[in-house]
């Protein structure tokens, strides 16, 4: 949190969870919107460098493979 109001990463952090929890097309649209609302050059990883994030690009990668 900064100045009480959650970050872009919490943001993301926080869809993220809840795609986990409750795994709907809804909750996917809101987790991609989430983690491309940030550019790419202020981008860090949610998950840690070990991880690079490969379990939310999976989520979003199942996503468009499945609208092909």
């Amino acid at each position: 949190m900064l100045n009480g109001l959650p970050t872009s990463s919490d943001m993301r952090r926080q869809a993220f969870q809840q795609f986990l929890h409750d795994p709907t097309e809804s909750n996917r649209q809101i987790l991609k919107l989430e983690y491309e609302s940030i550019p790419s050059h202020l981008d860090c990883w949610l998950l840690g460098p070990e991880l690079k994030d490969i379990p939310i690009r999976k989520v979003l990668a199942d996503e468009a493979s499945s609208q092909e």
